[in-house]
């Protein structure tokens, strides 16, 4: 072993490295605790809010909608809460900086605004897709798991249907059972119990959202108001009171005869019944809404802002949530075609007010506009205005498109079907004798006649996909299914007309049914084509009149068959659900009784629905 004197340095280095590393640490330490014992108590709360401000956010953002955005309505403003949020972020980010003491610039500032708008944002949609897809009572409800999280996916379908809503419903019934749900919040049911409990007289259930969609537009048919409802109904009364309905009826045969003319023009040649029809049904009510005619027949073609409306329209054929269309309500170009129409209507309303006392002919509007110009102060009739325009809205689209969309399907109908024709007059016969022109009170008794209408409407409602009501707090019973409280029901007539269980053979036009075959209507309720009480059509009388008096005038002096190449396809498959039925086009041949025929059409060839 070496034991010299020049070994005994190196065995003692790394002991002396090792002392001094030690001694290092040690001094570290020292100071890492000497320096925390220095640290300002209000540095390290602010450390700590730091921290948890991510946390704080995304609460603020899960409490907002449990408060707030998940209790009651918030549609009617969409863009406010967009200003709001844009407001209150900076402000909170300017407060975060200043307990942090620092002076951030113009972009790091916008960063943290973004940043906390961000964490709210999602805390509030992370809190509704958490209750939506786990808590929400209506997920034992069948139907699309992502119309769990929003109506979107029904919008879509709307979309990928070319926006036939009304046949999109058909097919998710038809997949997933008589309830089906549509949306968070969102049922249709097809089930008979649920028409008087939903729609009928005393039910608790109110209309909903879609109603007040389309503010500041309001009429008595869309008021959520139900006392207000109720008092403008009474205002409309005397308008459809039995003397004046015979006075409509008498000048509804001037635009009968004016089509009549316009069917005999044709000479045999296919004529476009959905286009005509149309603008019969506008001629008539332009006179009696405003007493004053379109003269849409005569010239044979529409007034521009009644050819706008169609496209001005076509927003509700998706069937957005009402927020949603709130907004695309306020985008430039969207709805512009309705708002020509609305301006239109408007204009028409200020000069039949000029007129008011001065006219030969009592018209709809004339207790609505006694009612507005007896208000006072001024401020009174300036807040009545919106009312006064929706309801002269109201009345001409009611009474136009409802009775033009049936007629067109009627007269399809009546063409499709082998014989019905034939037989419609032989009970006619006796019925009218030589009348000229043919009244309502000629065939007020005419069996087959009523019941083709009522056949009509059952397998083509012109508000195919139905009425929207809201569920009272406590939910309703429809027979032993419960539905939660604050849930959107529809009943969509389209669907339930085609159900076997309600109706047998549903896919076949069979009179009868409503006059010697009883039996084939398994749940009388389920037909409610006007609806009942208060709710009701305050002018269904009046269609049925108009309906049964022009039908059997033109059947009478013409005969009709589908056009060469006409099969209804287009008609039946092609037309829009844009809230109420927007048909297309359906070609028909019509020859005057006697006269030689003009192209021969494919008479007796069936419908398909």
């Amino acid at each position: 072993m070496d034991v010299s004197p020049r070994a005994k340095p190196r065995e003692d280095k790394p002991r002396e490295d090792k002392t001094r590393e030690d001694k290092t640490r040690e001094d570290k330490t020292r100071e890492d605790k000497t320096r925390e014992d220095k640290t300002d108590p209000m540095e390290q709360e602010q450390e700590v809010f730091h921290a948890r401000e991510p946390l704080l956010t995304l609460a603020a953002g899960v409490a907002s909608h449990w408060a707030y955005f998940g209790r009651g309505e918030h549609f009617s403003h969409p863009w406010r809460y967009v200003l709001l949020l844009a407001i209150c972020a900076p402000c909170v980010a300017v407060a975060v900086t200043r307990l942090r003491h620092v002076s951030p610039s113009g972009p790091e500032l916008a960063l943290l605004s973004g940043q906390l708008a961000g964490l709210y944002m999602a805390g509030v949609f992370g809190s509704v897709i958490v209750y939506r897809l786990l808590l929400n009572p209506l997920n034992r409800f069948p139907g699309p798991y992502l119309a769990r999280l929003s109506k979107g996916y029904l919008v879509y379908l709307n979309w990928r249907s070319g926006l036939r809503g009304h046949r999109v419903l058909w097919r998710l019934h038809e997949t997933y059972g008589p309830y089906v749900r549509l949306g968070p919040n969102d049922l249709s049911v097809v089930d008979p119990d649920g028409m008087r409990v939903v729609l009928g007289p005393g039910s608790q259930c109110r209309k909903s959202a879609w109603y007040g969609q389309d503010a500041p537009y309001i009429s008595t048919n869309t008021t959520r108001d139900r006392a207000a409802h109720d008092r403008r109904r009474r205002l409309l009364t005397p308008s459809f009171s039995d003397a004046a309905l015979r006075g409509y009826m008498v000048r509804a045969q001037r635009y009968n005869d004016q089509l009549l003319a316009q069917l005999e023009a044709s000479a045999g040649q296919p004529l476009d019944v959905t286009k005509w029809f149309g603008l019969h049904g506008f001629d008539l009510m332009g006179d009696l809404v405003f007493n004053q005619p379109f003269d849409m027949l005569q010239h044979g073609e529409a007034h521009e802002a009644i050819q706008v409306l169609g496209a001005g329209l076509y927003p509700q054929g998706f069937a957005f949530p009402p927020w949603l269309y709130r907004v695309f309500a306020t985008l430039p170009g969207v709805g512009a075609g309705y708002r020509r129409f609305v301006a239109f209507t408007a204009d028409q309303l200020t000069r039949r007010m000029g007129e008011q006392g001065k006219t030969t002919y009592a018209d709809m509007m004339q207790p609505l506009i006694a009612h507005y110009q007896a208000l006072s102060p001024p401020d009174q009739q300036h807040a009545m205005l919106p009312m006064l325009q929706g309801d002269a809205r109201m009345l001409i689209v009611a009474g136009s498109d409802t009775t033009s969309t049936t007629l067109i399907h009627l007269f399809y109908r009546l063409c499709a079907e082998r014989g019905l024709v034939s037989r419609l007059r032989q009970e006619l016969g006796p019925l009218v004798g030589d009348a000229d022109p043919i009244e309502y009170g000629h065939v007020a008794g005419a069996e087959l006649l009523h019941a083709c209408i009522n056949e009509t409407l059952r397998m083509h409602y012109p508000a195919p996909s139905g009425f929207f009501r809201k569920t009272p707090p406590g939910g309703i019973a429809i027979g032993q299914v419960h539905v939660p409280g604050d849930t959107v029901v529809q009943l969509p007539p389209y669907v339930m007309g085609l159900d076997d269980d309600i109706y047998e053979r549903s896919g076949d036009f069979v009179p009868e049914r409503w006059y010697s075959r009883p039996e084939m209507v398994k749940h009388p309720d389920a037909f409610m084509p006007f609806l009942a009480g208060s709710e009701s059509c305050i002018g269904r009388r009046l269609a049925y009149m108009q309906l049964a008096t022009l039908t059997a005038q033109i059947i009478t002096q013409f005969d009709v068959a589908l056009a060469p190449g006409e099969d209804g396809t287009r008609l039946l498959e092609g037309s829009l659900d844009l809230a109420m039925m927007h048909p297309e086009s359906l070609h028909l041949v019509f020859t005057r009784r006697g006269a030689p025929e003009g192209p021969r059409g494919n008479t007796g060839k069936r419908g398909i629905v």
